[in-house]
């Protein structure tokens, strides 16, 4: 266990270095690191969302990325740096489909609950799922 939590934590920081470095490379002035570092953060993202099944969120953070990166890394200007970006998307849309499946198997056979909150208008805006 305590490898498993200094693993997250490395991986939590990697995210945290990760995102100042976009602040630095930006789309504009430097597309193809941009792109790169938008897949380093993706690979992240996924790694910690594989590890806490309550991590949807960070499964579709993961998910974004690799798309901004692929609005890059295009199958005609960059074929290899394409399809790693879209092998690693298809494993965290699978992740992310097992879990929102175990979520589902979890919440008919009562051991969840699901609650949608609202904005102050009306419209949803969160699904919290918690234990009974």
């Amino acid at each position: 266990a305590p490898a498993k939590a200094a693993s997250q934590a490395v991986a939590e920081d990697a995210v945290v270095a990760y995102r100042q470095a976009l602040k630095v490379f930006t789309r504009d002035s430097e597309p193809k690191r941009w792109a790169l570092v938008q897949m380093n953060l993706a690979n992240a993202l996924a790694s910690l969302g594989d590890r806490d099944p309550s991590a949807t969120a960070r499964l579709e953070d993961a998910v974004k990325a690799y798309g901004l990166a692929l609005e890059v890394f295009t199958r005609d200007a960059e074929p290899l740096k394409w399809a790693i970006a879209q092998m690693n998307l298809g494993t965290a849309l699978v992740a992310d489909a097992e879990m929102a499946a175990e979520h589902a198997r979890a919440y008919l056979d009562g051991e969840l609950v699901a609650e949608v909150r609202t904005t102050p208008d009306g419209r949803p805006n969160a699904l919290l799922v918690r234990l009974p």
